[in-house]
């Protein structure tokens, strides 16, 4: 029997599934702490959270939750610990990519690539870059601190860094937004 399907996971905070890949894993620690699973592959009871603020906040009425997280303030500082664990993650993976010039902003590049922007360079960089693929390539705008003073990154498919680097923008980009629509 061949399954089609993603393994798919249902969110502590508003009940509904979604594929395993668009949500947060923590794991109940041992000292009676929540760990963010980042590469979803730790050991013992873990649950799942959709990567938006309101959903951290529904998470705190879930009764098998309520010894870890006790209130808003703790669901709070969960949420702040996850962004700053994944901006970190990201700026590591992007420390030895190589970049862009602001001023060279031109060139080609395979569709699969991936341009991460500075939040401060986004109206100053002029994207020119064209992609072999119609569907262009995916663009992310981090914080500056992230970028490490750079003004863009650009990193493809064959790059080891590639896939998490790609998981964590994509967590990353849904924890600043606004969440699920």
């Amino acid at each position: 029997m061949k399954r089609d399907s993603l393994p798919a996971r249902q969110c502590v905070g508003c009940r509904t599934s979604y594929p395993k890949e668009q949500l947060l894993r923590f794991v109940c620690g041992a000292e009676g702490g929540i760990v963010f699973d980042e590469r979803k592959v730790m050991r013992g009871r873990g649950f799942y959270i959709c990567p938006s603020r309101a959903c951290f906040h529904a998470a705190v009425g879930n009764r098998k939750l309520r010894a870890f997280l006790k209130g808003k303030d703790e669901a709070d500082e969960l949420y702040r610990h996850v962004v700053e664990h994944l901006t970190s993650s990201v700026a590591t993976l992007l420390s030895g990519v190589p970049c862009l010039p602001a001023e060279s902003g031109t060139g080609i590049l395979p569709g699969d690539a991936v341009i991460v922007l500075s939040e401060d360079a986004r109206g100053d960089v002029r994207l020119e870059i064209r992609t072999v693929s119609a569907s262009g390539a995916e663009t992310y705008v981090v914080p500056p601190a992230v970028m490490g003073g750079r003004h863009m990154a650009v990193i493809t498919k064959n790059s080891p860094r590639y896939s998490p680097l790609v998981r964590n923008l994509r967590l990353y980009e849904s924890l600043s937004s606004k969440g699920r629509s």
